[in-house]
């Protein structure tokens, strides 16, 4: 089972899941509630979707968004290992 959690900074726009997708949860211009952002990859393939909030956009890498809303980081380390080496 897929489990989401909102996404720090966008509480109400948009959620994170434990499988890696990202996806809206307020209705917006050419969107709808529940819509799965699609994103790229950045130069270095590092999944990426670009988030909206009161017309700004940011990019933010995917894998640290799961981190940041599913594993606790008490000591505050700035990165995050893939394991497996694979980036998406």
């Amino acid at each position: 089972m897929e489990n989401w959690k909102s996404i720090a900074g966008y509480e109400g726009i948009y959620e994170v899941s434990d499988q890696g997708r990202v996806r809206r949860i307020k209705p917006e211009h050419n969107t709808y509630v529940g819509k799965i952002l699609a994103g790229g990859h950045d130069t270095d393939g590092y999944r990426v979707v670009l988030l909206y909030n009161n017309g700004k956009r940011k990019m933010f890498k995917v894998h640290r968004l799961v981190a940041n809303a599913f594993i606790s980081n008490p000591e505050n380390k700035p990165q995050i290992n893939h394991k497996n080496t694979i980036k998406n």
